[in-house]
């Protein structure tokens, strides 16, 4: 049974610093995202980590090659973990859309409400997280990261904390770590979590 599980956030992106929404789309890690997450693979190295599960698109895979130069253990990709789907919004600019990234982020979390009305509904990516969830939690492994984005990431954590749809913010290369009792409850939780 799962012990403990790591909620990675892949690195940064040029996407990111582009303001470019990502959703479904590949994406490509930064140098800055490159560090990340090779940092992140050194700070995970002496953890015990066994088994790494990781999203299918490319900036996942992107850093969890990375990690994996410094925890090299088996790995295997699943489009469960894919970030929340953009809809139409995706390859577009923040600028060219008329976004205000921390003004509309509140429309953002709202269905079908202007521009945003082709975005991925979020029962669909907490379906997508409840599958994930209830996968790693029945691994026979006992130390486990996922690599994700934070839209899903953030899922997986309201389903694991048991609360209702609330938006944690996840910086790139950081984790959201938790340690379960024998029961699968989580007994310790640290949110957007850098050093080890």
């Amino acid at each position: 049974m799962v012990k403990e599980l790591y909620i990675a956030r892949h690195g940064e992106t040029v996407e990111n610093v582009a303001k470019i929404v990502q959703g479904n789309l590949d994406g490509t890690l930064s140098p800055h995202g490159i560090r990340q997450a090779q940092e992140l693979g050194m700070d995970l190295k002496d953890e015990g980590i066994e088994f790494i599960l990781c999203g299918d698109l490319g900036r996942q895979k992107q850093t969890a090659a990375e990690i994996r130069k410094y925890v090299p253990v088996p790995i295997e990709y699943t489009l469960l973990l894919r970030e929340r789907g953009g809809g139409d919004l995706e390859g577009k600019t923040y600028q060219n859309l008329g976004i205000v990234e921390e003004a509309d982020f509140e429309r953002y979390c709202k269905e079908g409400v202007g521009i945003f009305k082709s975005v991925e509904q979020l029962e669909s990516v907490n379906q997508r997280a409840q599958h994930v969830v209830g996968r790693v939690l029945k691994l026979p492994q006992r130390k486990i990261i996922t690599v994700g984005s934070g839209w899903i990431n953030s899922c997986m954590v309201n389903i694991l904390l048991g609360e209702p749809f609330v938006y944690h913010h996840q910086e790139n290369g950081t984790v959201h770590y938790f340690k379960f009792d024998d029961r699968g409850k989580p007994i310790i939780h640290e949110l957007d979590k850098k050093n080890f």
